[in-house]
């Protein structure tokens, strides 16, 4: 059985890959069920909480009174900037997003290995469904900010 690479609904041999093309058009053809994914892990998150999805925009409000208070007030830090707790939301937001982000991704391949035995699919989804997961959060940190 010969298996053409420009067609990626068909299975290939253990061991053998269609090629980068191929794979990165599967990759496309599976968008919906990363955007799904992430979606997913974002709604079984907030399912564990009492507050919910009030808790995505309360938690970096709580950190940055936190950081606000322990660096402007106690060590004051704030010397020289104008806009202290704007340089703190900022600074917060931005890292908070690479963080689950780049975390988010590593650790992804080792959380979804019963999903990735089970499935034939390309393995770049699921960490694109982790950075699609961070970037629902950003979107209720953004209000914040």
């Amino acid at each position: 059985m010969t298996v053409d690479p420009s067609n990626s609904t068909e299975l290939h041999r253990p061991g053998t890959y269609p090629g980068t093309r191929a794979y990165w058009q599967e990759a496309w053809a599976m968008r919906h069920f990363a955007i799904a994914l992430g979606r997913g892990s974002v709604r079984a998150s907030n399912q564990g909480r009492a507050l919910g999805v009030l808790w995505q925009f309360l938690e970096p409000v709580l950190e940055i009174a936190v950081y606000w208070i322990i660096f402007g007030l106690v060590l004051d830090v704030s010397r020289g900037v104008e806009n202290f707790v704007a340089f703190l939301t900022v600074g917060r937001i931005c890292y908070g997003f690479m963080q689950r982000s780049l975390l988010g991704a590593a650790g992804s391949m080792t959380a979804q290995v019963p999903m990735l035995r089970s499935l034939a699919f390309p393995r770049i989804v699921v960490p694109i469904a982790q950075i699609i997961r961070s970037l629902i959060l950003l979107r209720s940190e953004l209000l914040v900010l």
